[in-house]
């Protein structure tokens, strides 16, 4: 991982943790006469304003002395901010779970009124406070997968995710995926499905069998060993950075105006508003995410009811552009909302989210993905 600048990381951590309040609902801004590390965020009646130190040292010992300096930082100037003080410590060369858990320790032992949070570059969060246990994050470790992210990212290529839920589709109800479903003894015939090229599907094919996932005795091709399929397809994803713009929607509590917005846009609803429409609801009160294939901005002219947030101001709608376009659009599925993400997709994608993200996940696991995940 390159070196980063002091103040390259700071931003870096700040930017980390924006998006991951935003996604939560939380409001976002710059407090008065903030420093290069600070935010204020709010919701619920809870406002934080978060400080942030950055050390170099990778152990827990330079972790908790840089978090030390982070709250002292915080508390110092979070009483101007009427704000509860939120320490937050950037380990520059990765963080690891153990000395994240001993920071979050020590500042619950030390200064249990001072939120604490511990980031790392690759996209780590791990944080402990009122209201804050939805933004922790795993990042993506070097030790987690047995291929190299490289590699990884090759087996979850666009392409390759639309082929593998080809195959999974006749495992799943129609209505949850938008996928052509059969048994397929070549390739050939895998592509013809697909509406891919057969080079495509056999480079596939070679990784798939390569990588032990795909039983060959049998005359149609199968995969197995799907749950540790599908754990490495949404840990490959899950640092994809979505390009996103956050809207107010005084509509977006009217069931019709719904349809509306996705024709104007050509969207897709996604993670927990997919869920909702595929008949899994779980959460609400968050923001409503929708896939597009890009952020044009006259798409949205004329539409009632929409405009950008002003400073503090909750979020309504997000738009985002989605790593695996194509994947995406080809698997949506009609619901009663508009187009929704297929199940697969949802399952992906909800996970990172730090509305409660990981427990929509997990009904979806024990639910539709049970079979598939090797859940009861």
């Amino acid at each position: 991982m390159p070196t980063l600048t002091t103040a390259r990381a700071e931003r870096r951590a700040v930017e980390l943790l924006a998006h991951r309040c935003r996604q939560a609902g939380w409001s976002v801004r710059r407090p008065p006469r903030q420093s290069r590390g600070d935010l204020l965020i709010e919701q619920a009646g809870i406002r934080y304003l978060i400080a942030v130190h950055t050390v170099r040292g990778t152990g827990s010992e330079p972790l908790v002395a840089g978090w030390a300096r982070a709250a002292w930082e915080a508390s110092a100037r979070a009483h101007e901010a009427g704000a509860a003080p939120f320490a937050v410590v950037l380990g520059v060369h990765g963080v690891s779970e153990a000395a994240a858990r001993r920071v979050l320790a020590f500042a619950a032992a030390f200064a249990p009124a001072v939120a604490a949070g511990v980031v790392g570059p690759d996209g780590f969060i791990r944080v402990h406070g009122d209201g804050l246990s939805g933004l922790d994050a795993p990042g993506e470790r070097a030790g987690n997968h047995h291929i190299g992210r490289t590699a990884n990212r090759r087996l979850f290529s666009d392409v390759n995710q639309w082929i593998l839920k080809v195959l999974l589709a006749g495992d799943l109800p129609p209505t949850l995926i938008g996928a052509p479903r059969g048994e397929f003894r070549l390739a050939a015939q895998l592509a013809a499905a697909a509406g891919v090229s057969a080079m495509s599907v056999s480079r596939l094919l070679a990784t798939l069998r390569a990588e032990h996932f795909i039983d060959e005795s049998g005359s149609t091709v199968r995969l197995v060993r799907r749950a540790e399929l599908l754990e490495r397809w949404q840990s490959a994803t899950a640092l994809e950075r979505r390009p996103e713009l956050a809207f107010c929607w005084s509509l977006r509590g009217h069931r019709a105006s719904m349809p509306a917005l996705l024709t104007r846009v050509d969207g897709i609803l996604a993670q927990h508003a997919a869920a909702d429409a595929l008949g899994y609801r779980f959460v609400s009160g968050v923001p409503t995410y929708v896939y597009v294939d890009d952020l044009t901005p006259y798409r949205l002219e004329g539409l009632p009811g929409m405009r950008t947030p002003r400073p503090g101001e909750p979020i309504d709608l997000i738009l985002a552009v989605p790593g695996a376009r194509k994947s995406v659009r080809w698997g949506a599925v009609a619901t009663a909302d508009g187009r929704a993400t297929d199940v697969l997709q949802t399952w992906l994608d909800v996970r990172r989210n730090p509305a409660r993200g990981a427990e929509q996940a997990a009904i979806l696991a024990r639910g539709p993905l049970a079979h598939l995940l090797g859940e009861t």
